[in-house]
């Protein structure tokens, strides 16, 4: 979520979806997204930096400052996606939720840190 007049923005991401391209497919069939992100796995994940095999909260400031939640943060972090429900219409597929999480995150250097608390973050992700 950000705003084009403010630097500060939030974003969550969740793994990634493999499949078979072979066919010459350029996205994952409806059913292997759907189950992607209905799996039990991807309803609590792991921390993973980047996100790649899990779960990353990316977070700007004010003064346009980046941070990052790291999967070997010695700090309490947890997550869980609810309500995630399945909608299609004239724009693509998507997979709403709603993503409760604690975690800090982190400068890049490691030296500056932000605890989030009790957050909530709905959106969704397109196929």
């Amino acid at each position: 979520m950000s705003s084009p007049a403010l630097l500060r923005s939030v974003s969550v991401g969740l793994g990634s979806v493999y499949w078979d391209a072979t066919n010459g497919e350029t996205r994952p069939t409806l059913p292997e997204f759907n189950n992607f992100y209905s799996s039990p796995t991807n309803q609590v994940p792991p921390y993973f930096d980047n996100g790649t095999n899990g779960f990353v909260v990316r977070y700007t400031d004010g003064n346009g400052t980046q941070y990052s939640s790291k999967q070997d943060s010695p700090n309490f972090q947890d997550v869980s996606f609810v309500n995630v429900t399945q909608e299609s219409g004239e724009n693509g597929d998507f997979n709403l939720f709603t993503c409760d999480f604690n975690c800090y995150v982190y400068t890049q250097d490691g030296l500056d840190s932000i605890a989030i608390q009790n957050a909530t973050f709905k959106g969704w992700f397109k196929r």
